[in-house]
């Protein structure tokens, strides 16, 4: 059975890993990192990627909900899987339940490498908002989005 993953850049160390440790051969189509923050952005991406499916018998959509943006989707002849989640953070935790169980004890922005370090992470975010804006600007563009969280937290994925 030939399967493709379509997926975000930000999963690609766990990704990768998995693929690794089962020796697994699929094709991977990487979508850029970040477009949880547009979801229409993103759900256009992932349709324009689904409707381009030809020869395979199964997609993985290794992402989450991400805002709705699975909504709607047309998929093709072939089997289409996808996580019930609603974000990549639910993934790496392994569902949504373990999720926000552990979040609502511990407010926290949730960081792996590849969402830390991606072209549109938490440090991306912050360099963009200096070089735009006034440093006051800034910093209120930041408090905005990450101030009603108190702890940063690295999950360690094993990646």
């Amino acid at each position: 059975m030939r399967t493709l993953i379509i997926t975000c850049e930000t999963l690609r160390n766990e990704v990768e890993l998995v693929l690794k440790q089962y020796e697994l051969n699929f094709d991977i189509v990487w979508l850029e990192s970040g477009l949880h923050d547009v979801p229409a952005e993103l759900h256009s991406l992932l349709q324009k990627s689904l409707d381009q499916v030809q020869g395979y018998d199964r997609v993985l959509l290794a992402l989450g909900r991400c805002g709705g943006a699975l909504g709607g989707l047309k998929t093709g002849n072939y089997e289409t899987i996808l996580p019930k989640a609603d974000d990549c953070i639910s993934l790496f935790f392994g569902s949504d339940k373990e999720r926000y169980q552990f979040g609502n004890k511990y407010a926290a922005v949730y960081l792996t490498e590849g969402w830390a370090c991606g072209e549109r992470g938490i440090l991306s975010d912050v360099k963009t908002y200096l070089e735009e804006y006034d440093e006051e600007t800034a910093k209120y563009l930041t408090d905005a989005l990450y101030g009603n969280f108190h702890t940063l937290a690295l999950l360690d994925t094993g990646a």
